[in-house]
């Protein structure tokens, strides 16, 4: 379970956590959490909200992939290293 401030978004705890669990091929569940403070601290309407919390998810699919991207390089290298010696 990944856990994001909905108001906070993707932090770089958040990018560690989803490269860990990606490296170890486990599926991430998205946990947006503290709802309320779009409401409370940020006064936003619904229709704004909705699109808050989309660029949120948005950017969290955006780092999955680039993540997923940069481990599947890795295991490339690895296996081109294998491959070359012997």
């Amino acid at each position: 379970i990944v856990v994001v401030d909905a108001l906070e978004g993707v932090c770089v705890q958040t990018v560690t956590v989803l490269r860990q669990a990606l490296a170890e091929d486990l599926k991430p569940i998205l946990v947006l959490n503290k709802l309320d403070r779009l409401i409370l601290e940020l006064a936003l309407s619904p229709p704004e909200a909705y699109l808050h919390l989309k660029k949120v998810i948005e950017h969290t699919n955006v780092v999955v992939n680039s993540v997923r991207k940069e481990l599947e390089e890795k295991e490339k290298e690895k296996e081109a290293e294998i491959t070359g010696k012997t």
